[in-house]
């Protein structure tokens, strides 16, 4: 998957080096979040929503005029997720983390025709997420503490949303989930589930003309 993913970013770099080639610099910031809830060994329940603090990423994209409206090309992105809010019950307080991800994507963004300076458009993304940065979590029981292994595996990104463009600033708000799967060991027990983050995106940015 990831060869094959490369390979088609490779060929897709050098089918935008040409005088159509439009570079957008974008950063955005997650309006609102959630994970999958998982389990740990024992089938202790975690709430996997996210915190009161805000996601964000940057990313860089390239594509190519094919016809007047729509455009074709890849991205790159690093997106800084949130961790879940701690989980309660009867027995425990579990403190879990979330991760970072690296998605390589193509995207396809169809621009509506207008009479004006303001642009909208529909876009869409499809690759693959390099998910890294997850760190060991704790749960409490009692006055016990122990702890919670996590190790996160890479998985699909994908979104879908409208955006806007004026005089080459753009804005945007998208849907966007990254997956993933999780293996959780604790007390020597192991396990491994879904851990896919699904968020809207808010992105504000700048077209370059190449």
């Amino acid at each position: 998957m990831k060869k094959v993913l490369l390979g088609v970013v490779a060929l897709s770099c050098v089918a935008l080096a040409n005088d159509e080639t439009n570079l957008y610099l974008k950063a955005g910031v997650d309006m609102s979040g959630k994970y999958d809830m998982i389990k740990l060994p024992d089938h202790v329940e975690m709430n996997r929503e996210r915190t009161n603090t805000y996601g964000y990423e940057f990313a860089v994209e390239a594509t190519r005029n094919y016809t007047e409206q729509l455009e074709l090309g890849i991205g790159l992105a690093y997106q800084n997720h949130v961790d879940p809010e701690p989980s309660y019950s009867r027995k425990y307080y579990v403190k879990t983390h979330g991760y970072k991800s690296m998605p390589i994507y193509l995207t396809a963004k169809y621009n509506f025709e207008t009479e004006s300076n303001i642009k909208p458009y529909f876009k869409t993304d499809l690759g693959y997420s390099f998910n890294f940065g997850e760190k060991d979590g704790t749960r409490n029981k009692y006055e016990n503490v122990e702890r919670v292994k996590e190790s996160v595996d890479d998985g699909v990104y994908y979104g879908i949303g409208l955006g806007v463009e004026y005089n080459n600033f753009v804005s945007e708000l998208m849907y966007k989930i990254n997956t993933a799967k999780v293996g959780i060991e604790t007390n020597g027990l192991k396990s491994k589930e879904d851990f896919d983050y699904f968020r809207l995106t808010l992105s504000l940015g700048y077209k370059f003309d190449i």
